[in-house]
């Protein structure tokens, strides 16, 4: 089950990837410009208040997104071997 980036809890030691991208065209364009992409691998860092940028992890690079970058974000959680 996908979860949209903007509204999943902050969590560093949690790793998710990313199942898609969807919305504005420019957007989607700029995030895979920076790197996330469909498979791509990042952790959410932390959550600034009042609907402020969420601060994402991936690979060496912490990437601060507006709430609208965000949005167009679909995450799984990884899965954990056991």
């Amino acid at each position: 089950m996908s979860l949209s980036l903007d509204t999943t809890e902050a969590n560093p030691r949690i790793s998710w990837t990313i199942d898609s991208l969807s919305g504005d065209a420019l957007i989607v364009e700029r995030l895979r410009e920076v790197g996330l992409f469909p498979g791509a691998e990042i952790s959410i860092v932390r959550r600034m208040p009042l609907g402020g940028p969420v601060v994402v992890r991936t690979g060496d690079v912490d990437l601060a997104l507006r709430s609208q970058e965000a949005q167009c974000i679909w995450i799984q959680r990884q899965k954990v071997p056991r």
